[in-house]
């Protein structure tokens, strides 16, 4: 026989609650992802700095240095 009105709301609030907990959880995946991606976006930011600063420090050094190898005042 069909099931009552009462059961199959019952049934329905269930499957809903499961659904939304489902969703809950892979919404809280994606945040996680998204706070990680964020930091390593933020590392990534951080070593270029400081690679732009050591390689400013080694082109000056290298212009700096030039005049004075070529011209045979400075050793390699």
């Amino acid at each position: 026989m069909a099931e009552s009105v009462p059961d199959v709301v019952e049934q329905e609030m269930a499957l809903f609650s499961s659904s939304m907990e489902a969703l809950e959880a892979a919404r809280s995946i994606a945040r996680q992802q998204l706070d990680q991606r964020r930091q390593e976006l933020e590392e990534a930011r951080a070593e270029k700095s400081q690679l732009d600063r050591s390689y400013s420090f080694a082109a000056h050094e290298l212009e700096v240095s030039a005049p004075l190898l070529s011209s045979g005042r400075c050793q390699k």
